[in-house]
């Protein structure tokens, strides 16, 4: 919370708008960065330390006056003055409602970027102004982009994860215009896909994925498999047995799931057997799980399972397994990997749900097709379908509707009767699923 009147606030700011303005403030008119506090150290140093202690109170009315001094007279002190009056220049932003006064704390605002950048270096820092430029003054597409460019030349790999967005975003417009064309954003992507990929190790790596993924959702009706793939083709063909490339060119084709292109195939079996991780084998399993080969996909998705550094990725792959044996109808195999999953991830519900499944679909394989023992198979799945919604309510409403379902298959009272039985008795059922359950008798 502010602790200052609004009001005041601005009547302040107002008022000092008003005397740099008349005093035509540029760059220029700062003090140089050297020496690092100025003509008069004692009274720089002592202004900065004032308006820190009302910069922490978020008191930025009694903190501008000596921040104004130190700014002016001693950039080159510390890079917090100009991180506090991005900070103080952003709050007068948000508060005021007068057009012409914002434009003119905008005017500061880049100031105080520009002047950080004189005495500190563009690193790190032209992201910076270049996001808040990207949001204070979005229609400015050719300079914003300008400082975005500057920013990926200077700070390169290291470019941080905000910037990633909204540098997409800016040549996203600038595509619509007409100042850069398809293959120029094509260009801009790969170095933001570079970037992340040097970033994985990174505290926040998680962050810079983030980033990625938002841009392959904004940008897909830019960034197709069509376009990237010949642009990814001359890179190829520039180093073909070089494998820091081809882990590139997998990497980009990965981000936009081209995997049914002759190029991603060409690639990623050689990525996998250079540099064999996760990621490799998991794609390498959809691949093959889309051609229809699953007993390829089964091998290269348990290899992904064995690799896999997270209970949560474990799942993921043991469930694909699962569902790949229950589409070869290999259905004691799939209860096995959905067990695996469940194990992995014990508050999921979709590994009891497809054992429920396996078990409805289990009828012909241990009965004539119907009569009791094709029926009794509806017991042990429905609970299957209880247990999923008891450990993940979220899919309470699917699972019910698969309870009705199988309550119209179950046997009737009279069959049940007819073999001493009544709904609530333990009764184990046979054939591949070897389960004991609970009768359950339907009323007709």
């Amino acid at each position: 919370m502010r602790t200052m009147n609004i009001m005041t606030w601005r009547a302040i700011a107002s008022l000092l708008i008003i005397v740099m303005a008349s005093h035509n403030v540029m760059a220029q008119d700062v003090a140089p960065c050297k020496p690092e506090w100025g003509a008069d150290e004692e009274k720089a140093k002592e202004a900065y330390s004032l308006y820190r202690e009302f910069v922490k109170q978020e008191n930025y009315a009694d903190a501008l006056p000596h921040w104004r001094y130190v700014f002016f007279n001693a950039p080159g002190g510390r890079q917090t003055t100009h991180v506090d009056g991005v900070k103080i220049y952003n709050d007068l932003i948000d508060a005021t409602n007068d057009d012409a006064l914002k434009e003119k704390y905008i005017d500061t605002l880049a100031l105080i970027y520009d002047i950080r950048m004189r005495c500190f270096g563009e690193k790190g820092t032209m992201g910076r102004k270049a996001v808040d430029m990207y949001k204070l003054r979005p229609a400015d597409t050719e300079n914003n982009l300008k400082m975005f460019e500057r920013t990926l030349e200077v700070d390169g790999k290291e470019t941080q994860y905000f910037i990633l967005f909204p540098y997409m975003i800016t040549a996203e417009k600038a595509l619509i215009k007409g100042t850069i064309d398809t293959a120029d954003i094509v260009n801009r992507y790969i170095k933001v896909v570079e970037i992340v990929e040097a970033n994985k190790a990174d505290k926040y790596a998680d962050k810079y994925q983030d980033m990625l993924d938002e841009i392959n959702k904004r940008m897909a009706q830019f960034l197709t498999c069509d376009v990237m793939v010949p642009v990814l083709k001359k890179q190829y063909d520039g180093a073909p047995t070089d494998i820091e490339n081809l882990k590139s060119i997998f990497n980009k084709l990965f981000s936009l799931q081209c995997f049914s292109d002759p190029l991603f195939k060409k690639v990623a079996p050689i990525v996998a057997e250079k540099d064999p991780n996760e990621k490799t084998f998991y794609v390498l399993g959809i691949v093959s799980q889309n051609e229809g080969n699953y007993d390829e996909a089964i091998n290269y998705f348990k290899k992904a399972m064995d690799a896999a550094t997270t209970n949560a990725d474990k799942a993921k792959y043991a469930l694909g397994i699962a569902k790949l044996y229950q589409a070869k109808k290999d259905y004691p195999s799939a209860r096995t990997y959905a067990q695996k999953a469940a194990g992995f991830d014990p508050k999921s519900g979709e590994p009891y749900m497809l054992i429920g499944d396996l078990y409805m679909s289990s009828g012909p394989l241990c009965g004539p097709g119907t009569g009791w023992e094709s029926q009794v198979v509806t017991w042990p799945a429905v609970d299957m379908y209880e247990k999923a919604k008891s450990v993940d309510p979220s899919i309470s409403g699917e699972a019910n509707k698969k309870i009705a379902n199988a309550a119209k298959y179950y046997p009737t009272k009279g069959e049940c009767f007819f073999r001493d039985m009544k709904s609530g008795d333990s009764f184990k059922v046979e054939c591949w699923i070897g389960v004991t359950t609970t009768v359950r008798c339907s009323a007709e």
